[in-house]
């Protein structure tokens, strides 16, 4: 567990800026070459937050290679023309200096970042708080702007052994005299690029290399011949979504979906399809109310064909639930309120 934790330290550069967690209120505001990117507003200031997600075609472990390398960053970490270590203080935190080279006439940015870092087996993700900090032992420099507005978190999921499912969030402001508006305009596209340059990396030989001599290569792979442990993994994650043990207990009684996790088959499309069938079961059952605590929400279902059958083929609610949108019945909500 503790040489997982060592690469996933290195997550920290993976964004300028992060925060995150299932309270809603995401907006789509694009989807680009397999990155879906969403905004939301943030109580207390004009600064928006975002987030991005996307799979990349590589194994956990392979990720977790391009993330260690740290001056490797200059090579597809947008804009970062310096990446190098200034503390590592123990119990998987490290502060971490990056600087970021623009075009003129709006000068360099940089920031030091501090991070720490959460392995959650139970759900098979690899979660990183990080925030800006200051540090006298890294004066700024002087024609470029330090950056001190930024918090975060990023997210690696295992979805099967060859695909990793990444979640970007950042909030922060670039520094200087940039008004507000136009830093939300800036900041907006970052998370693009940022999973644009990683997901290119990645498919780098010498990273591949590295992974198949890694310690990590083999843990990841004993805890997966582990069938109970994959089983608790895929349900737990789902309840972080889900929010609902009767939904979740019905997506996961279907063991197919684990014996396909197990013989390295599983990809995130069967994931999606399996709980899109789900659903459709609940919302047809006419028993909507059995899953649901909310009983004003389950009787205006019940009580309206159209709504059902809008439910019934929705895959976009799927995508938000997966994408960590909001709660099941939060979302649900959403939409049918649209409907009605």
């Amino acid at each position: 567990m503790k040489r997982i934790a060592a690469f996933c330290l290195t997550l920290l550069l993976s964004a300028p800026a992060l925060s995150a967690g299932l309270p809603g209120g995401w907006e789509q505001i694009y989807e680009w070459r397999g990155v879906k990117a969403y905004q939301r507003s943030f109580e207390g200031t004009d600064v928006k937050e975002y987030k991005a997600v996307t799979l990349l075609p590589a194994r956990l472990e392979v990720v977790g290679e391009v993330l260690k390398d740290i001056p490797g960053y200059t090579e597809w970490f947008p804009n970062c023309k310096e990446a190098r270590e200034i503390h590592d203080f123990g119990n998987y935190a490290k502060e971490v200096y990056c600087r970021m080279g623009l075009p003129w006439p709006v000068a360099d940015r940089d920031i030091l970042v501090k991070n720490e870092v959460n392995l959650d087996f139970d759900t098979g993700r690899a979660v990183v708080d990080f925030y800006a900090v200051t540090d006298p032992e890294v004066p700024e420099i002087d024609g470029v702007v330090r950056m001190t507005e930024l918090t975060g978190q990023y997210i690696l999921e295992y979805i099967g052994r060859t695909t990793t499912r990444v979640t970007y969030i950042h909030r922060g402001h670039p520094g200087g005299s940039v008004p507000v508006r136009l830093a939300n305009i800036a900041i907006r596209y970052f998370p693009y690029l940022d999973l644009k340059g990683l997901t290119s990396q990645v498919q780098e030989p010498r990273y591949a290399e590295a992974a198949n001599e890694s310690q990590e290569r083999k843990m990841i792979e004993d805890i997966l011949a582990d069938r109970a442990t994959v089983r608790r993994m895929m349900r737990n994650r789902l309840m972080v979504y889900f929010q609902n043990e009767k939904i979740v207990d019905l997506i996961m009684a279907d063991e197919a979906n684990v014996d396909r996790i197990l013989s390295d088959r599983i990809t995130f499309a069967d994931i999606k399809a399996q709980v899109f069938d789900t659903l459709q079961q609940v919302f047809t059952s006419g028993k909507v109310g059995q899953f649901l605590e909310d009983r004003e929400l389950a009787r205006l279902i019940e009580e309206n064909p159209r709504v059902v059958k809008k439910l019934a083929g929705d895959d976009e609610l799927v995508e938000m639930i997966l994408d960590g949108n909001g709660s099941f019945e939060t979302i649900l909500k959403s939409r049918v309120r649209r409907w009605l």
